[in-house]
């Protein structure tokens, strides 16, 4: 059965885009679990690269980075997962995959003197995990150009795992070409975190 968005697990594709990412009052210490926290909510910047390759007519292989940052903290997380798709209807796609997931959040103390000819020596904590990432959801085709992807994701990174729940809307602009935009809510006992993408797919 065919399906005609660009966004199918069913197809091969690479995607990038800019990232804003914003972390709530206090959520930076499910990241760094004692070591840093953070008072007021905290708006990171940068960007984002993944990709999809469809290895059977059932099976997918799919990979998603981010690396986003302000002056003293980075958030970087990559994961790569291997999943299973079918289409219900030439409108409907269902999936389910699993992976490894690597989070690295890294804190830069802040230094007032700081200069070029005098650098502050500055202490750098880091909280590095990784663990087992499970996702969920579905391509919708509302028509011949836009479709939406919905999805759930869990990954036991931390001691209280990261809860994701998102949307991606995709554009076709030509056969090879999307235009991206996408939000998700990443929550965790502490943690509420908004993110917002806007990007493209290139299909090959």
């Amino acid at each position: 059965m065919s399906f005609p968005s660009l966004a199918s697990k069913g197809s091969h594709y690479l995607y990038t885009g800019y990232q804003n990412t914003r972390v709530s009052d206090d959520g930076f210490q499910d990241y760094f679990e004692g070591t840093y926290n953070n008072s007021g909510s905290k708006q990171l910047y940068g960007g984002y690269f993944g990709g999809n390759y469809a290895v059977t007519d059932s099976l997918f292989v799919g990979f998603d980075s981010s690396k986003t940052t302000r002056s003293s903290t980075t958030l970087s997380d990559l994961s790569i997962q291997l999943g299973w798709y079918h289409s219900v209807t030439q409108q409907v796609e269902l999936y389910a995959s699993g992976g490894v997931n690597w989070v690295k959040p890294k804190r830069r103390s802040s230094c007032r003197n700081d200069s070029i000819l005098d650098p502050c020596n500055r202490e750098t904590n880091k909280n590095y995990d990784e663990g087992f990432i499970g996702e969920a959801g579905a391509v919708v085709s509302i028509n011949e150009r836009w479709s939406l992807q919905p999805f759930y994701s869990y990954t036991d990174t931390y001691e209280h795992g990261l809860n994701s729940l998102g949307v991606v809307s995709s554009v076709n602009i030509i056969s090879w070409l999307a235009v991206d935009a996408g939000y998700d809510y990443t929550y965790s006992k502490n943690l509420k975190q908004n993110t917002v993408r806007v990007g493209a797919r290139f299909s090959f």
